[in-house]
């Protein structure tokens, strides 16, 4: 019986490790159509090198503007202050018309880059505007 329960312990403690490493993001809203739909789900990478990410890669980010908002954008520009070597990130939707993105709140600094989407988990077959 202790067997058991050290294999339930294993295997709930392995899932909170994954979840914390690759935690399921979920799209709420159009700004990423036609790459992702509302409700989709993505698996994101949180361990990744902010200097591997690179024009092109979605990310998940905080919103600099809100704290605790978050967004998934598209990595569009990448600045770099010669001086300090701080890196900022300007986002995009990819669909502009309906996207809140650095057009509105500006340029992402590099600690406020929260993950990198590496895999659509779970996305919905119908197109948001049907």
């Amino acid at each position: 019986m202790i067997n058991f329960f050290m294999g339930v312990l294993f295997v709930v403690c392995i899932v909170v490790i994954l979840l914390e490493v690759f935690p399921i993001v979920h799209v709420d809203g159009i700004s990423m159509f036609p790459t992702y739909n509302d409700d989709d789900l993505l698996i994101s990478y949180r361990l990744c090198k902010k200097r591997d990410i690179k024009v092109g890669d979605v990310v998940v980010a905080e919103r600099p503007d809100v704290k605790k908002r978050y967004v998934i954008k598209r990595v569009s520009l990448i600045g770099e202050d010669p001086v300090t070597k701080k890196r900022t990130f300007y986002l995009l939707g990819d669909n502009s018309n309906n996207s809140l993105d650095s057009r509105h709140f500006g340029g992402v600094s590099e600690k406020l880059i929260v993950s990198k989407i590496i895999y659509p988990y779970r996305m919905k077959e119908e197109l948001p505007y049907e």
